[in-house]
């Protein structure tokens, strides 16, 4: 009876865990996560929107925030060459140590 619990729930846990045939998951994090990006900034967006601002610097603020929000970060460049390490790497090892 061990031997069929085992192999059940075993067998259910790699169904629950693999990935799926022709699925990049990779892939689907990213498109995942813009995803919910953009529905999270047009919530806030939409939260802000909804205040109502009777004075000059709440309106200021309101448009300074919804301007910061649907701006687009700009990704970071690449470096063009890796960064010497700091530290020395040790001497091979001699050959009678193998």
């Amino acid at each position: 009876m061990f031997l069929v619990r085992s192999a059940f729930w075993l067998t259910g846990a790699f169904l629950l865990m693999a990935p799926s045939a022709g699925m990049d998951l990779g892939q689907s994090a990213r498109a995942t996560g813009a995803d919910l990006t953009r529905q999270g900034t047009s919530a806030v967006i939409g939260q802000i929107e909804a205040q109502d601002c009777a004075s000059l610097e709440c309106s200021i603020g309101r448009q300074l925030v919804i301007g910061a929000l649907t701006t687009p970060v700009a990704p970071q460049p690449a470096l063009a060459e890796p960064p010497s390490p700091a530290l020395a790497f040790p001497p091979p090892r001699p050959a009678w140590a193998y």
